[in-house]
């Protein structure tokens, strides 16, 4: 019959998941710890996370979370894959004023990493103020690099440059 976890492997596990912090959730989990020095907790809970019984069950815990959150390979990939591939042109409508956030559609929504919005006058005399909204997008080109790789396209690229011949390089036949 399998033993299952004791209660404070269970709590180290479900924290770990929490937070990914091994020596915190071992903190946690194991009370008397905190008067340990650091390179003791480090130790012991790098020791617990290599237990086959806690490793399965924070795996499960993973999971779950995963599955609870809907982070799928596929999911991941398709928001790279709209992030690499976005044209910043359907930031804006036809007359070239940007699209209210409420009316963005997702893949556009997705590329936005924040917005700012300031309020200012149009200038000192003037009472009329105008808000100037800036859009910070996420990084392309990280997009790009995350999809290369996924892809194995490096892999490919290496592959490609590297040349195809073998050199056999033979003593001379040299007399003196």
């Amino acid at each position: 019959m399998e033993r299952k976890l004791t209660i404070n492997q269970e709590k180290f596990a479900q924290e770990y998941v929490l937070t990914g912090n091994s020596a915190g959730a071992y903190r946690t989990a194991y009370p008397k710890s905190l008067k340990w020095k650091d390179n003791s907790v480090y130790r012991e809970s790098s020791i617990l996370l290599t237990n086959p019984k806690v490793s399965q069950r924070v795996k499960e815990l993973q999971e779950r979370v995963l599955d609870k959150f809907d982070i799928s390979a596929e999911r991941l990939l398709l928001e790279q894959s709209r992030i690499a591939l976005f044209d910043f042109r359907k930031l804006f409508t036809e007359d070239g004023r940007l699209i209210n956030p409420v009316d963005m559609p997702d893949e556009v929504a997705a590329v936005v990493s924040s917005v700012k919005v300031s309020r200012v006058r149009r200038s000192p005399d003037d009472e009329t103020e105008e808000d100037i909204v800036e859009l910070k997008l996420w990084n392309k080109n990280n997009s790009i690099d995350s999809l290369f790789k996924h892809k194995g396209l490096y892999e490919k690229d290496n592959t490609q440059s590297t040349p195809q011949f073998n050199l056999t390089i033979s003593p001379l036949d040299a007399k003196i």
